[in-house]
């Protein structure tokens, strides 16, 4: 049975949710001009039109494909609502694998091409990871107000991007090390979370953002890329993106 890696879509919807538009903001050269905690939240609002803004945007959809190392692609789907509930689709050869959040309860829904139907329970640890990528909101807004949570700020670059480097210390309640915001527009063009596998081994997963696309006011990575320990994982590629859709919250629980 096909199951969902969780760790590797979590901050997968968030990120692609961040709201700042590209316009004004000066490159840091040096650290010396690095922007305080402070001056990054306020820039982060002002990017994205202010808190009310960001609260206008009550649900969202995204369609495309996800793409492997194998060079295999499949269909994939991702809806939102407010406050936290959510759904993804991947469509396979013979199957569609379904995973369903409705802020509370998840579960798994195999739809194989021979009519045959899997239904299961996520566990305790999928749902933690569901619970923090569910928010409309992107990581660094959830930061907003927890200077505790900071440990420090550096200068640093991602992909020939000046960029600010957050690290996160042990008293941030989400599933992330770090977070890189742009020094251009002031966008999440990375993140890292250090996991532990079964066998013990400590591994970090780096996601890169790029390719923004302006919706409604709101950009959007429309290139999501995944990798762990520097080996590529998969490549989300969004075609399209709609927002404040009509969906009701039945559509993100099991029948």
């Amino acid at each position: 049975m096909f199951r969902f890696k969780l760790f590797y879509f979590v901050f997968l919807p968030l990120i692609l949710t961040q709201l700042f538009a590209a316009s004004t903001a000066a490159e840091a050269q040096t650290q010396s001009d690095l922007p305080s905690v402070t001056e990054l939240f306020r820039l982060y609002l002002d990017e994205n039109g202010g808190r009310s803004n960001i609260a206008e945007l009550i649900s969202l959809r995204m369609t495309g494909e996800i793409e492997y190392p194998s060079g295999e692609k499949f269909a994939l789907k991702i809806y939102m609502k407010r406050p936290s509930l959510m759904r993804l689709s991947v469509t396979r050869s013979n199957y569609v694998s379904n995973l369903y959040y409705d802020g509370d309860q998840g579960w798994q829904v195999i739809n194989h091409s021979d009519g045959r139907v899997d239904k299961s329970e996520l566990t305790e640890e999928d749902l933690n990871n569901l619970k923090a990528g569910s928010y409309l909101e992107g990581a660094f807004f959830q930061v907003l107000g927890r200077q505790d949570w900071i440990e420090s700020v550096t200068m640093d670059s991602v992909r020939g991007q000046h960029a600010c480097r957050l690290d996160l210390g042990p008293k941030v309640d989400l599933p992330l090390d770090a977070i890189w915001l742009s020094l251009e527009n002031f966008q999440e063009v990375k993140l890292l979370r250090k996991i532990t596998e079964p066998d013990g081994d400590v591994v970090s997963l780096e996601t890169y953002f790029e390719d923004f696309a302006e919706i409604d006011g709101i950009s959007f990575a429309r290139r999501i890329e995944t990798c762990k320990d520097g080996e590529f994982v998969h490549t989300i590629h969004v075609n399209d993106i709609q927002t404040n859709l009509g969906l009701f919250e039945s559509f993100f629980k099991i029948n």
